[in-house]
């Protein structure tokens, strides 16, 4: 049950991040506020992945963190 409501947690913060992306006027960049929502909705996502056992699921997920959070830090030096 817990494990179900981390994914819900999860995949909300993704979905805020997406409205966030989306509701930009013109959208010629990637917010920062998009890619920090996203990161903590598979931070949600892993640890769901690990309680439910599904570490492959996880493994792929910690690599897409890695990538997300190598976009904001270097959106943060621009």
């Amino acid at each position: 049950r817990s494990s179900l409501m981390l994914s819900f947690i999860g995949l909300g913060f993704i979905i805020v991040a997406w409205l966030v992306q989306y509701t930009q006027p013109v959208i010629k960049e990637i917010k920062k506020p998009f890619i920090a929502c996203y990161a903590i909705g598979l931070v949600f996502l892993i640890i769901d992945g690990f309680i439910g056992g599904l570490t492959m699921v996880s493994i792929m997920n910690i690599i897409v963190l890695a990538i997300a959070s190598g976009v904001f830090y270097k959106s943060s030096k621009a």
